[in-house]
């Protein structure tokens, strides 16, 4: 995966404060649907010196870092969204980039070809992510309770290697690592194209930072929408790009987006606008699916999660960098 340089993340993170001429800083882990944001900097599609991209290992290094205060926003999926509300985080979603379609999945070794045979298995899941959300829902589906099984925390960019040593059974994970995994031998139980629609990534946006950054999201989600055109319009060239950015060999991006629905502008409007938009909706039936399995501890009031203000009102067509 690629790691953040720890002596420019330092720089990075020292420049924070309430210095008005400091940058959006937006952090997030290697999954393929926050790409196109980064080939958006990559681009020339935004000054980056109003907004840094910062691209971390995981999912729970880069929740650290924002619970810290040293990001001001962060590409999470719904759920985690939720637990940060639930926590008492007063975050707002500014942007949709996708839907899972099959893209995360819970593997297992050849030989486990039925969900009965996962008990007393080990099983890497990275915990404070969207795999215990997942977990719980492929519980939910099956006669298995959590304690059939062993978990094994784990970080995302370490999920092939304890894979290959043989140190678990089975493997709750997401591209890019996924279809590695798969490369390697693993066979899926279970994927998100069984709970169509419920893993949702979004970007996440302290609103205690809108006022000073409110310009910088907009250049940023115009940015991104460009960056989404661009693939369409020279994939040859995209792909070299993306490959790079999410660490797999460019043959093999096509398959890394397979399981992805990407979220265009429009999509947006749909999701995002209006007195009761429609993914706030979707969150709070989210939100009660988590209470029931006890994700969260209490209601985390999600009336006032969304909003479609900083979505551009259309994309430059100019999509060449």
């Amino acid at each position: 995966m690629r790691l953040f340089s720890g002596v420019l993340l330092a720089l990075l993170l020292a420049a924070c404060g309430m210095d008005s001429h400091a940058p959006l800083r937006v952090g997030y882990n290697p999954w393929p649907g926050y790409a196109p944001m980064t080939l958006a900097r990559d681009l020339g599609y935004f000054d980056e010196r109003e907004i840094q991209i910062v691209e971390l290992s995981s999912t729970s290094q880069a929740m650290r870092l924002f619970r810290e205060g040293m990001l001001e926003a962060i590409g999470v999926t719904l759920d985690e969204a939720i637990n940060m509300r639930a926590q008492g985080m007063d975050i707002v979603i500014v942007l949709a980039f996708n839907y899972s379609d099959g893209a995360d999945a819970l593997l297992a070794r050849p030989g486990i070809d039925q969900v009965e045979k996962l008990k007393g298995a080990r099983i890497a899941v990275e915990n404070e992510a969207v795999g215990a959300y997942l977990l719980a829902r492929f519980l939910e589906n099956s006669p298995l309770k959590l304690t059939d099984m062993v978990l094994v925390p784990s970080r995302l960019d370490s999920h092939l290697d304890i894979y290959r040593r043989g140190e678990v059974d089975a493997i709750i994970t997401f591209e890019p690592a996924l279809g590695q995994i798969e490369k390697a031998g693993a066979r899926r139980l279970f994927d998100s194209r069984n709970i169509a629609g419920e893993i949702v990534d979004v970007l996440a946006v302290r609103r205690d930072a809108l006022r000073q950054h409110g310009l910088a999201l907009r250049h940023l989600t115009e940015g991104h929408f460009r960056a989404l055109q661009y693939i369409q319009t020279h994939r040859d060239e995209a792909y070299p790009r993306l490959a790079a950015l999410i660490a797999t060999p460019v043959e093999d991006v096509p398959a890394a987006y397979a399981g992805l629905l990407l979220l265009g502008l429009n999509e947006n409007r749909h999701l995002l606008a209006g007195s009761e938009p429609r993914l706030c909706r979707t969150a709070q039936q989210f939100a009660r699916i988590m209470l029931e399995q006890r994700l969260i501890e209490r209601d985390p009031g999600l009336n006032t999660l969304c909003t479609a203000a900083y979505l551009p009102a259309q994309v430059d067509k100019g999509v060449r960098p």
